[in-house]
């Protein structure tokens, strides 16, 4: 799976969102934000990356899996989803490439 990955434009997903659904993807950066057991199925992990740019992904642990904390630096392997629009803490909406993860190093 990993070798299918591949790295794309930050600003190219956001303009073309419906180029970008199910293409194995690869990002790393720090972890700024998890919110854990969303809807009871997954956790949703907030990524910067390593130029600023802010990315969604979530992920199903495997039983016994470590959980990833804020702070950490991943490397996500996954497939995009395009774009979702999220609020942020502040309750503005922003808008970010969606990775669902398949693999986190």
């Amino acid at each position: 799976f990993k070798a299918l990955c591949q790295s794309y434009d930050y600003e190219d997903i956001l303009r073309n969102p419906d180029n970008y659904k199910k293409v194995h993807a690869v990002i790393s950066g720090t972890v700024s934000q998890t919110i854990e057991g969303t809807l009871g199925l997954y956790t949703s992990i907030f990524i910067e990356d390593d130029n600023g740019n802010l990315w969604g992904c979530n992920y199903s642990y495997a039983d016994g899996e470590s959980r990833v904390l804020d702070g950490d630096y991943v490397t996500i392997y996954g497939l995009l989803k395009g774009t979702e629009t999220t609020e942020t803490v502040m309750g503005k909406q922003i808008s970010m490439p969606y990775i669902e993860a398949k693999i986190i190093e």
